[in-house]
């Protein structure tokens, strides 16, 4: 059971790592293409971390219902966050590489 919440306690840090890395890197990227990839691995990794939460709060405490209502909830968005991150990148991934953002808000 430790080597479990050490697992997820490593996973939650690191994803909550990821995820302000790529929001922040994605606001100096220069073309349409690399600024949307940084988001969407931003939300890979933010929705990596509600999983964690969730998994955190779900299975690893005794148990009220305010804590699996919560912890139900974080694993419905933490899985909304994966799909819509998945979608996006495969979107931005096929976009040609020379829209620049300076001109796209010329």
């Amino acid at each position: 059971m430790m080597t479990l919440q050490f697992i997820l306690t490593i996973i939650i840090v690191l994803s909550l790592v990821a995820s302000v890395y790529y929001s922040t890197t994605a606001r100096s990227r220069k073309t349409v293409k690399e600024q949307g990839i940084s988001i969407a691995r931003m939300n890979i990794a933010m929705g990596m971390m509600l999983v964690s939460f969730a998994v955190v709060q779900i299975f690893l405490f005794g148990g009220s219902a305010v804590r699996y209502i919560v912890g139900f909830a974080f694993l419905i968005l933490g899985l909304v966050n994966i799909y819509g991150g998945t979608k996006n990148y495969r979107v931005y991934a096929k976009l040609p590489d020379e829209t620049n953002l300076s001109e796209k808000t010329k």
